[in-house]
């Protein structure tokens, strides 16, 4: 009898898939029995091989080229996906089967974001199924484009801000970098990955010079920077600065130089430049001036192209000093009760003339006086006087003393006098002097 289970292995070469009939006869050892069978065989496709090798070039601003190895014989066709690396994978394309095995399927990415990583996946297909999935991860990158500064500000003489826009995806890192001229020289003053485009400060960029910035986008594929933006920033200001050792013509001013690149100092009086000094100057000595006056000073840096904020001397406002009276002389009039007091005038700003009386004030004169009587003065009695320069709001600037002794019109009368024999027709007598202001003595 036939059997009811038949189990045949067959070799069928590289035969297309199909259905194929064929009858099997079945004999037994002796050959005294035997049947015929009728066997229908089910030749299946088996799957693709996968393709491998990616190769990612010709990539530009918004194009990646994607080609791939095809190891199979039997697909249909390729199927070939992407996704940026924070998205969803999405099919791309889905070329049809090449010819034969080690081909090259090669397929254009197009309208692709500028400085963006892709990933890449692909895989053969046939009627069986797909094959393995062959994938990179990261794939390809486009090129980046040039990063855009907004704005290149200067905060302060050694501090510049910088503000730019990425224009690129998540496969770029930016340099950012500064040069003494904007064309060599460059040098990287940071390194931020594509999600830091927050404003970069850069913190010793030096006083009074320009400072070039550029914004460089890199990625695998390539890189590209940023047309070049520049500031100059301003000069260092002084500081400590002083006005003093004032004279009746001058006032001496004094600060200290911050700066590295200013070619002088700007000292201004009451607003106005009276000397630009030369570099590193520290000091300078305002002459020529009147006495009593009042001025306001600055000074301020400069190199031509910049300069620094004008910083205010101290004390503000500076005075010169008052012109003392010179030449003071005094002299007691006749009768012994007034001290005539006369003076040389050598101040051009004074409001007046102080007498002072053994050191307390008798009169204010006006301005431009030179003369003085003291009147009400007791006869022969010795004074001292000094006349200083008065000016509201400046200290006062004072002769010497001088001393002066009022006559005595009445002088006492001598005291101790007596008489003795000189000779046989003499007398000598003798007295004392009790008295300062006599002119002389009367015997009678």
């Amino acid at each position: 009898l036939a059997p009811t289970v038949l189990r045949l292995n067959a070799t069928l070469g590289s035969r297309t898939p199909d259905t194929l009939s064929a009858r099997v006869i079945v004999s037994s050892p002796d050959a005294t029995n035997s049947d015929t069978v009728n066997v229908v065989f089910e030749i299946s496709e088996s799957a693709p091989a996968m393709p491998s090798g990616f190769v990612f070039s010709d990539e530009s601003t918004t194009t990646v080229r994607v080609t791939f190895t095809d190891n199979a014989n039997n697909e249909t066709g390729f199927v070939l996906q992407s996704r940026t690396s924070a998205g969803a994978w999405s099919t791309i394309s889905s070329p049809g089967a090449s010819a034969g095995t080690g081909g090259s399927v090669i397929v254009d990415h197009t309208g692709l974001l500028a400085g963006q990583r892709y990933d890449y996946r692909a895989w053969s297909t046939n009627s069986t199924g797909p094959s393995d999935t062959l994938t990179a991860s990261p794939g390809g990158y486009t090129e980046p484009a040039p990063p855009t500064i907004n704005s290149v500000t200067a905060n302060s003489a050694t501090s510049t801000t910088i503000s730019f826009t990425s224009n690129n995806g998540d496969g770029v890192e930016f340099d950012i970098q500064v040069s003494p001229n904007g064309s060599t020289g460059w040098s990287v003053l940071a390194t931020r990955p594509y999600n830091d485009v927050s404003d970069y400060t850069h913190t010793a960029a030096g006083d009074g010079i320009w400072n070039y910035y550029r914004i460089r986008a890199r990625s695998p594929s390539g890189s590209t920077a940023s047309p070049a933006d520049s500031v100059l920033t301003p000069l260092a200001d002084p500081t400590d600065m002083t006005a003093g050792g004032a004279t009746t013509s001058s006032i001496s001013l004094a600060w200290t130089d911050n700066s590295s690149h200013e070619t002088g100092y700007v000292v201004r009086r009451d607003g106005t430049p009276v000397t630009t000094t030369a570099a590193n100057a520290t000091s300078f000595v305002d002459s020529g001036l009147s006495d009593g006056a009042s001025h306001s000073y600055t000074v301020t840096a400069t190199n031509g192209a910049t300069t620094s904020a004008s910083v205010a001397a101290t004390p503000a406002p500076a005075q010169s000093l008052l012109a003392a009276p010179s030449g003071l002389a005094g002299v007691s009039n006749g009768a012994g009760t007034a001290v005539d007091l006369s003076w040389t005038d050598n101040s051009a700003s004074e409001d007046g003339y102080e007498v002072r009386r053994n050191g307390s004030a008798i009169t204010t004169t006006a301005a431009g006086a030179t003369s003085y009587s003291d009147t009400g003065r007791t006869p022969g009695v010795s004074y001292t006087y000094v006349v200083c320069t008065v000016k509201a709001g400046f200290p006062s600037q004072c002769t010497s003393g001088i001393s002066v002794t009022t006559t005595d019109p009445n002088p006492g009368p001598p005291t101790s006098v007596t008489a003795s024999a000189a000779s046989a027709n003499s007398v000598l007598l003798n007295w004392a002097d009790t008295v300062s202001n006599e002119t002389g003595f009367e015997v009678l």
